[in-house]
């Protein structure tokens, strides 16, 4: 059962893509995500540090607590997109 934050979010996704008509570019398409993105906030007990992992950049992610070091437990997050739509800045605040 999905949890009151992802029923908010995908009603402000289906909000904003009425609110919009046409479908637009692909620059515009990905400024709009990078958008809506920028409406959440990450919580203020998480770190997040801009990396590199093998040429790619990246962002690194430490909640409140959290070792930050060899042996601890890593989530490799990637976004959906089709290599057309999303980001950092877009999905920053779901990691």
């Amino acid at each position: 059962m999905p949890s009151a934050e992802h029923d908010e979010v995908v009603a402000l996704l289906r909000a904003t893509a009425a609110a919009l008509g046409e479908p637009p570019d692909i620059p515009a398409s990905r400024a709009n995500l990078d958008a809506t993105g920028a409406m959440f906030a990450v919580p203020d007990d998480v770190t997040v540090t801009p990396d590199e992992l093998a040429g790619i950049p990246c962002e690194r992610h430490v909640p409140a607590g959290g070792a930050d070091g060899a042996g601890t437990p890593v989530m490799l997050y990637l976004h959906g997109g089709s290599y057309t739509a999303g980001s950092l800045a877009s999905h920053r605040a779901l990691v």
